[in-house]
């Protein structure tokens, strides 16, 4: 019998926390074990993840696969998941975060019967470093609305995909490198026929942990990956014809040359990093105007448009805003 989901969990040195969401799926009522399938996708982990995995399944009776694989980084694990799938719908939850039980169990009954190629629901973000729980509502729709046009580009954490779109597609995001989030978020949007939003809070959000790819120190450090993915969309934007999800991926990559000037300013060797992602925006002929919310990283491109004339103004005023954007992880 076909699984209606599966579920992938890419997993790398997470002993200390790929527990809590193996757990949350036993969790769920015995009911719905035959529904989904758990692939657990160890990407080259050195430290005991795969012992707490193994122990959890002699502990239940949910349907978990381990797949052993050399680290490939995180889009790697996914395009395996992507590979192994045998569910009607597929599912990405990295193995720091869990799922709701109860929304969970809605979210299985109405993946029975859906049809759609996208199936978009909320999320909620779990902050350890200040125990706040911030319910993420992704549209503001009434539950179970319907459409054929892309005017919004959603999270991962709220994106379950069809499983044969992404096997005719043959959608891959590029591996060894981290934000390949963005990648997965978008390219398969390209072939969405219809997609549909449920008010449901499926997916939870663990955010806080000092290593984790979104901290600041993270991605300063990798700094040439954000590059990568960066231009990874912008081509793909280039290349699609003129249509009302062209026009929603305009804001994805305003908003990624935003993040890539901030990330340059802040860099080590920011004066080579600015002028080369100033030369990639007049290369590429973006369109990169000023806006509310963009005003930052505006006035850092416009003083590289300007050989630097304005450092002497617009530095100051940038540098003033670093602390906040430090604070919000930019």
């Amino acid at each position: 019998m076909e699984k209606i989901l599966t579920i992938a969990v890419p997993t790398y040195n997470i002993e200390n926390y790929i527990s809590r969401c193996i757990q949350s799926f036993i969790s769920v009522n015995s009911i719905y074990y035959n529904d989904f399938e758990i692939l657990i996708i160890n990407d080259g982990s050195k430290d005991n993840s795969v012992d707490v995995v193994e122990r959890l399944i002699k502990e239940s009776n949910l349907n978990i696969k381990i797949i052993n694989k050399e680290n490939g980084g995180h889009g790697s694990a996914v395009n395996r998941g992507i590979s192994e799938a045998k569910g009607k719908y597929f599912k990405v939850i990295d193995g720091d975060d869990w799922i709701n039980k109860h929304d969970f169990e809605e979210f299985l009954q109405r993946l029975k019967y859906a049809e759609s190629d996208l199936i978009v629901t909320d999320y909620t973000e779990q902050h350890i470093y200040n125990g706040k729980k911030i319910k993420i509502n992704v549209l503001n729709k009434i539950d179970k609305f319907k459409s054929s046009e892309i005017t919004n580009i959603f999270p991962m954490h709220g994106i379950t995909y069809r499983t044969k779109l992404l096997h005719e597609n043959q959608i891959r995001l590029t591996e060894k490198i981290f934000y390949v989030d963005t990648q997965y978020a978008i390219f398969p949007m390209k072939y969405v026929k219809e997609w549909e939003y449920w008010n449901l809070d499926v997916y939870q959000y663990f955010l806080g942990r000092p290593d984790q790819s979104m901290s600041l120190d993270s991605r300063l450090k990798n700094i040439n990956h954000h590059k990568i993915v960066m231009e990874s969309i912008i081509e793909f934007y280039k290349e699609l014809d003129e249509s009302k999800f062209k026009e929603t991926l305009e804001n994805i990559v305003r908003d990624l040359i935003n993040t890539r000037y901030l990330l340059a300013f802040l860099s080590e060797n920011s004066s080579d990093l600015l002028q080369e992602t100033t030369k990639y925006v007049e290369e590429n002929k973006i369109d990169y105007k000023f806006r509310s919310d963009n005003r930052t990283s505006y006035l850092i491109y416009f003083n590289e448009k300007h050989n630097r004339k304005f450092s002497k103004i617009i530095n100051p005023i940038v540098n003033y805003k670093i602390n906040s954007l430090k604070k919000r992880g930019i």
